[in-house]
């Protein structure tokens, strides 16, 4: 992902929507306290079972064992290693899975097997909630203050495997609950093969993904850097921009599940896999935690991660699915 601070403004002005009054100044972040309250006033009843059986040993041996595989590089042996161990898992929790193999060439020529995973759960029929997490991890730690390791693979166990682990833990605690409507986890993968020269680097799977047609689905929520120790989660502006329904909708179960994590207040606008789907029509928010001191670094590790942010966003996430 890629954070584009200032952009809100001309993104407004560019859509023409009506949603300035409900957001800060373009590029500001505000306190909470500033930020307008949800829009719609729902007020939702008490976590459901599947968000209360998110289990902290789960949830963090699906984060250790991605880190476990290495640096998940696209066309790296711990990349296919890791996509195999991640169908299998998906498999083991229910899931109809199918997989979607591809090339993305960047533009000094290399070319980078990518594969993108889909999993189905739940009733069949439209109206579905897409719930979505990159699995690749980052090839250089450009943000490394160390340049003589900044050409080398991180290990993303935030950046990646967070994501990966809050979604699975979302399908086993979804396997066999009579959830009202389907849901699909799409694993997206070369979210991360972007730099500042190559922006189309960044989100390549959720720009295939998205071209198959998105009629299907009713919203989306994307999940990325959700496990930091300090966790914090305000509302990301192109969410807002342009599926606001759906910010209120994630974030006021956010703050009645996880108030310690999610917070009504204006975060950084961020490209991420959200914004392909977006652009294709389809409302989706970005959970991202932009305040990650360890982003595209070699610090990324298993040292900056806890069980507990996990827990909060899985919760959420469950009880997201578990709604009508």
């Amino acid at each position: 992902m890629r954070e584009h601070p200032g952009l809100l403004l001309a993104l407004l002005l560019a859509l023409g929507c009506g949603t300035e009054a409900r957001v800060p100044s373009a590029g500001r972040a505000t306190d909470s306290a500033s930020t307008p309250a949800p829009a719609s006033g729902k007020d939702f009843a008490p976590p459901s079972a599947p968000a209360v059986r998110v289990d902290p040993d789960s949830v963090w041996a699906a984060l250790t064992a991605q880190v476990a595989f290495g640096p998940r590089v696209p066309g790296s042996e711990a990349h296919r290693l890791a996509g195999d161990w991640l169908v299998r898992q998906l498999a083991a929790r229910g899931a109809r899975v199918e997989e979607d193999h591809f090339e993305y060439r960047d533009p000094a020529g290399r070319v980078w097997p990518l594969r993108n995973i889909l999993a189905h759960l739940g009733p069949e029929g439209r109206g579905r909630l897409l719930l979505v997490a990159h699995w690749d991890s980052r090839p250089w730690a450009d943000r490394d203050p160390d340049p003589a390791r900044r050409d080398l693979p991180i290990a993303g166990a935030n950046d990646g495997a967070s994501g990966v682990a809050v979604l699975l833990e979302t399908a086993r605690v979804l396997w066999g609950a009579d959830i009202p409507r389907g849901v699909d986890l799409l694993f997206a993968d070369g979210e991360d093969l972007g730099r500042s020269d190559d922006l189309d680097g960044f989100c390549r799977g959720t720009r295939r993904f998205a071209r198959r047609g998105l009629l299907v689905y009713a919203q989306a929520v994307v999940v990325d850097m959700v496990g930091d120790a300090d966790l914090h989660l305000p509302v990301e502006q192109y969410s807002v921009a342009r599926a606001p329904e759906v910010v209120d909708w994630v974030w006021e179960r956010g703050v009645r599940l996880s108030p310690e994590a999610f917070e009504y207040r204006m975060g950084p606008a961020v490209f991420d896999d959200h914004v392909p789907l977006l652009e294709a029509g389809l409302p989706a928010v970005d959970v991202i935690d932009m305040s990650y001191p360890a982003w595209h670094t070699h610090a990324d590790d298993l040292g900056a991660v806890s069980s507990a942010s996990l827990v909060l966003v899985a919760r959420v996430l469950a009880d997201l699915a578990a709604a009508p």
